[in-house]
């Protein structure tokens, strides 16, 4: 007896949901970009504030974990089907990515194309 979304094994068949339906070749570089940025920001923030002579190391971490976490959402807008001016509001930071997450994912839609084109 079969039972519907299982194979014959009777494992449970994967299926994309909204949650997980990012394209994957962009779901690593925004992990790396958005967690990384962040928690580099927080370093360098932490150094800045041990005293003078770290204060510019700790602004230039600052700096590298803004660059990375923008990065990062850019791949975020990317991820989703985006073209590349809307992914440009990973520039925003944490705001862009609020943006982005709001947005309509459509990377359903680009792997189908893909999957006509008979590129995936």
């Amino acid at each position: 007896m079969k039972i519907a979304g299982t194979c014959d094994t009777m494992r449970p068949v994967r299926r994309t949901t909204r949650k997980d339906a990012m394209l994957k070749e962009y779901r690593a570089q925004t992990i790396i970009g958005v967690w990384g940025g962040f928690l580099f920001g927080c370093l360098g923030y932490i150094v800045s504030r041990q005293g003078a002579s770290y204060l510019y190391i700790g602004y230039t971490m600052v700096a590298g974990g803004y660059v990375l976490m923008a990065c990062g959402g850019y791949m975020y807008g990317r991820g989703k089907g985006h073209g590349w001016l809307v992914s440009s509001l990973g520039i925003l930071g944490p705001l862009g990515l609020l943006i982005l997450y709001v947005l309509r994912d459509k990377s359903a839609l680009v792997l189908r194309k893909r999957r006509k084109e008979g590129l995936a």
